[in-house]
This record gives C-alpha cells, sequence and structure tokens, in this order.
C-alpha cells in the first residue's frame, strides 16, 4: 500500500482496529513510511508519544486534506506525556522531520493506493 502527498510516495501502514489504535506506535525503535489512524467519526482526537522511540510527525486529516501538523513530537517515558489533539477522521504518524524534508503543509491533500 501507498500514500502519495505532493507527488512523494511513502509505503502505507494502515491503522483500524480498536487495539492497534491504542497502541500506536508504543515500542517501534523505527519506522518505514507513514502510519494512518482511520478513525470513525471526525471530531477532536488526542495522541501522545507515550511509550514511543522515535520522534514522530503527528499529522490530522479529514476526507483526504491535512488540516494540522505537530512537527517532531518527541517520545515520552512518564505519565503525563503531552497530547497532540485537533479535529480529524483520520491521522498520518511518519518519522519526525518528514513534513519538513518533503514541504508537507496544513491544506495538502493526498491519495492511497490500496
Amino acid at each position: 500500500m501507498k500514500i502519495y502527498i505532493n507527488d512523494t510516495e511513502f509505503p502505507l501502514t494502515i491503522i483500524q482496529k480498536k487495539s492497534e489504535l491504542e497502541k500506536g506506535l508504543k515500542g517501534k525503535n523505527s519506522i518505514n513510511g507513514c502510519y494512518y489512524f482511520l478513525l470513525n467519526d471526525d471530531r477532536v482526537h488526542s495522541f501522545w508519544m507515550k511509550d514511543c522511540l522515535v520522534h514522530l510527525d503527528i499529522v490530522f486529516c479529514n476526507n483526504n486534506k491535512i488540516t494540522k501538523i505537530f512537527h517532531n513530537c518527541s517520545p515520552c517515558d512518564k505519565e503525563s506525556c503531552e497530547h497532540y489533539s485537533h479535529e480529524g477522521n483520520g491521522v498520518l504518524e511518519m518519522l519526525g522531520g518528514t513534513c519538513e524534508k518533503y514541504e508537507i503543509s496544513e491544506g495538502d491533500t493526498f491519495t492511497i493506493n490500496f
């Protein structure tokens, strides 16, 4: 599976099961491409970096349009980790710095090839 953002192709993993959504990318010491969290509704959702091992860009989306980017979010090993919240029906997570490197901005759109 692939995602195309600004004519750049990234490998894509879809996350949609409740158990996968709750675990997120905890414990992964490397990631390849993008992870797309499919959410059931367009409301405010909150993500955090608890037990993540790498910096991530957290990208909120609504109907294949990027609405909010939290850049280079830091790993956290405490219970009081920072939360990243915004409206959307999906969230992309990718290695920290990816959005800056590929000039991905709020308002950009993407397509997914299944």
